[in-house]
């Protein structure tokens, strides 16, 4: 038919992903035939089977009228993780328009109504990861692994009419094409519409209106993994000594909830972190009311956090910083009065913590597809490709590396954005 994909060519993505790797997976699908009888033509279908489909259960419920079935690319990633949870919202925004069915102008998923007889199916072997519970969005009923739906010996002769949605891949939605460039965006409704669903789903409200003369509340992304910061808790003393206007706090997002990450950066003014998934908290922000930013290692040149910042309408401020290797990191010290100051002999006297460095985690051998589902096998040393242009480039090192910048450059971008909150919300500072 015109217009439609022939099964065959569906397309996978990377990390096995996508509508190629589900079928292949999780359903076993038999060509429809056409056999002449009399004058015509007739099509006799063949009976279409499915792996998912023929072990009775035993849950006591009726059983689902719509499966989702979704393979995921990992769990614990956060924006690999909501970059699927926001292609499966497409994919449900586009069945729900009028017209879904031909001849007909009903829909071909009704909201409200249809997802209390839907079920999530995690056909990967993965762990649920902090964001699991994001599947129940699109689904009433507790999603299960395919496992645990083929244990069941009680409904499978009940199954044979079932609907079966594939989502979009998680690196197939718009969000996330063409990241390597500098997009003109200035608007999405699909990012803002992204946002307050998942805000409304863990019902966080907005924080009460403040005062002009309440912080400017500033939030480093304190990893304590890799890409930390050189000397950052030293930096951040002496950044809040200086600004007087402003409340500094330092969250190690990946040690509470994803819920609590998304109420800490709806009451963030400013996001400060190294590159990496944290920088996704900056959608959940006030949108045209905040500003990011974002110190790149110094081989990166990465534009996905910019253009969420421009889409949303934050301050965007970016710098590099030098690549050290876990062994030189120092978190420092908070700042004292004698701090920062070059002693008689013209040496510089930033603390440096003797502290012993955060251990830091191994680099398991990995591997996965690309996001056109290329086969990727990464090497133990932990590189991991990128892939820009369809080509897979190495990214040198930088993943897994510290960094450090000099002091002046860190104030300089830091306070460039404290500087352009001045006179955004309730603050009316002068410049100087």
């Amino acid at each position: 038919m015109d217009g439609l994909l022939s099964f065959h060519r569906l397309p996978g993505y990377w990390y096995e992903t996508g509508p190629a790797f589900v079928f292949s997976m999780a359903v076993n699908v038999q060509e429809s035939k056409f056999q002449p009888t009399g004058g015509g033509k007739e099509m006799q279908e063949k009976v279409q089977e499915s792996q998912i489909l023929e072990p009775n259960t035993t849950l006591g419920v009726p059983p689902p009228k719509t499966l989702l079935l979704v393979k995921r690319e990992g769990e614990g990633n956060p924006w690999h993780c909501l970059m699927e949870i926001l292609s499966t919202y497409l994919t449900f925004d586009i069945l729900r328009m009028p017209g879904g069915s031909f001849g007909e102008d009903s829909p071909l998923f009704k909201y409200p109504g249809d997802e209390d007889d839907t079920q999530v199916i995690i056909l990967d072997d993965r762990d649920d990861g902090p964001y699991f519970d994001l599947w129940t969005l699109f689904a009433r009923r507790k999603p299960v692994r395919l496992a645990e739906l083929l244990s069941d010996q009680s409904i499978s002769s009940n199954l044979d009419d079932v609907n079966l949605i594939v989502p979009l891949a998680g690196s197939s939605n718009p969000l996330w094409q063409d990241d390597a460039g500098n997009q003109q965006c200035t608007d999405s409704p699909v990012l803002d519409v992204f946002s307050r669903r998942v805000r409304d789903f863990y019902g966080i409200q907005d924080p009460p209106v403040r005062d002009g003369d309440k912080p400017i509340v500033l939030t480093f992304i304190n990893r304590r993994d890799t890409r930390r910061l050189q000397n950052q808790r030293y930096l951040f003393s002496k950044l809040q000594k200086r600004n007087s206007h402003i409340k500094v706090q330092m969250i190690d997002f990946a040690a509470i909830p994803f819920s609590e990450q998304v109420r800490v950066a709806r009451e963030t003014d400013i996001l400060v972190g190294v590159h990496g998934a944290g920088m996704t908290q900056s959608m959940f922000m006030h949108q045209r009311a905040g500003a990011v930013v974002e110190i790149q290692p110094d081989i990166l040149d990465h534009n996905g956090f910019r253009n969420i910042a421009v889409m949303r309408g934050l301050g965007y401020y970016r710098t590099h910083a030098k690549r050290i290797s876990p062994e030189e990191w120092r978190e420092g010290e908070e700042e004292q009065e004698d701090m920062g100051e070059e002693n008689s002999e013209g040496e510089d006297t930033q603390p440096k913590s003797e502290n012993t460095p955060l251990k830091t985690t191994g680099r398991a051998k990995r591997g996965g597809t690309n996001r056109e589902g290329r086969q990727i096998n990464v090497e133990e040393s932990g590189e991991i490709p990128e892939i820009v242009d369809s080509r897979i480039m190495k990214r040198e090192g930088w993943h897994g590396s510290d960094v450090d910048i000099e002091e002046s450059r860190f104030f300089e971008v830091v306070e460039a954005a404290i500087m352009f909150m001045y006179q955004k919300g309730p603050w009316k500072y002068d410049i100087n």
